[in-house]
């Protein structure tokens, strides 16, 4: 997947007029001013992000100022037939501030692996972004079952199976509905969390001197066998190979 990432040097008062042949995810850093794109008017501030659709004009003003980074992409959100602009707002935590500055400072440093850690953070954004789309829409059944992966992921005792069980529907249904939603079946969207928690360690595994089985057990993988063969399986590297190319980037 091609990117291109940019942030903006100085405050803008008026930006000019753009219309690119990608996708434009556009998060405002700081101030406040309006947003104007398919003849329709915006109002953002602090953390609004604008996802701008291929081929759309748009241009932002602000009496004040304001910076912004932008991410380019030629492919979002699968399925996403609606290509009217989405508006979403940042979380308290800063999520999107700090996954956008990050990405764009790795591309100004870019090297192969950074390229591909790019990439992997703009599948968390999108991740962010689906579930920000959806949390309205989502069945409480659902939402409760993202949140217990998400709270319980490294516990190595965790199973879906219980999970799924505890629920007045068919486990088979549950996990249709789930899978409505997320594009994955619960058993895949926990391995999903349990990769990128050990991607997130192996990143910094010449600093916490830990083993393979200890970042496989700490991710809540209990067979490091079995973690490294499906590490690989969704990366192509094994968690060594992985490690040691961040290592020397």
């Amino acid at each position: 997947m091609g990117f291109s990432i940019s942030k903006t040097k100085n405050t803008v008062f008026e930006g000019n007029p753009v219309c690119h042949g990608c996708w434009d995810l556009i998060l405002n850093l700081q101030g406040s001013g309006t947003m104007t794109a398919d003849k329709k008017r915006f109002s953002f501030k602090e953390g609004t992000l604008f996802c701008v659709p291929p081929n759309v004009m748009h241009e932002k003003t602000s009496k004040k100022g304001y910076q912004d980074v932008h991410i380019y992409a030629g492919n979002f959100l699968p399925g996403y037939g609606n290509k009217e602009i989405l508006v979403l707002q940042d979380d308290d935590l800063g999520t999107l501030r700090t996954l956008f500055l990050q990405m764009n400072q790795m591309h100004v440093n870019r090297t192969v692996a950074r390229a591909q850690l790019i990439e992997e953070f703009y599948h968390v954004v999108l991740t962010w972004i689906l579930l920000q789309q959806n949390a309205n829409q989502m069945p409480r059944s659902v939402q409760e079952i993202t949140t217990q992966l998400t709270e319980r992921f490294a516990d190595p005792d965790f199973s879906v199976v219980p999970l799924l069980q505890g629920y007045n529907y068919c486990p088979d249904y549950i996990r249709r509905l789930f899978k409505r939603y997320h594009g994955c079946s619960p058993s895949e969207y926990l391995t999903r969390l349990r990769l990128e928690h050990a991607k997130g360690l192996l990143r910094s595994w010449h600093l916490n001197n830990s083993t393979i089985p200890q970042i496989a057990l700490q991710s809540g993988f209990t067979d490091p066998n079995y973690f490294s063969r499906v590490f690989k399986k969704y990366t192509h590297l094994t968690p060594f190979q992985y490690a040691k190319q961040i290592a020397d980037a």
